[in-house]
């Protein structure tokens, strides 16, 4: 005897009720993007450029120069770290954005009984990883640009 396929989990449920489901969780999907989009990252992203804007100037408004390299190389990192946490920010909203959408895409197929998954792993990793990115970059822009400026003010 030949083993039948596995069935889907909602194989036994009432087709409206699986679509009342599916415009339920991707309403809860589409509000959570929202909310999303004023989280901490757009904070990290704000904070970030208001540093590469704001370090130079303090800079400036003490000696009147940057100054070299090798002088203040912590400086420096910290400054292309600022850099770094803001790239990463906007990767970690735009793959977040991209995450929401799949996540609704592969929603609606599982309640139209078209695949067995209910979550996109792949999209969350990225956004995961986007996401440690731009906070681990962020502190060390924070430590070095801190330890330049004192470094810089102990000259």
């Amino acid at each position: 005897m030949a083993s039948e396929p596995p069935r889907h989990p909602l194989a036994n449920v009432d087709p409206d009720k699986c679509y009342e489901w599916m415009l339920s969780q991707c309403a809860a999907a589409e509000s959570q993007r929202q909310a999303r989009e004023d989280g901490l990252v757009g904070t990290v992203t704000q904070i970030s450029s208001a540093a590469l804007l704001a370090v130079p100037g303090v800079i400036f408004a003490s000696s009147a120069q940057l100054p070299q390299f090798l002088r203040d190389p912590l400086l420096y990192l910290g400054l292309v770290a600022f850099g770094f946490a803001l790239v990463a920010a906007m990767a970690e909203q735009y793959l977040s954005g991209m995450a929401y959408s799949k996540h609704v895409e592969v929603v609606q197929a599982y309640y139209l009984k078209e695949s067995d998954t209910i979550e996109d792993e792949q999209s969350r990793r990225r956004v995961r990883s986007a996401r440690y990115a731009c906070f681990a970059s962020f502190a060390v822009a924070l430590i070095f640009t801190a330890l330049g400026l004192l470094n810089l003010r102990a000259q």
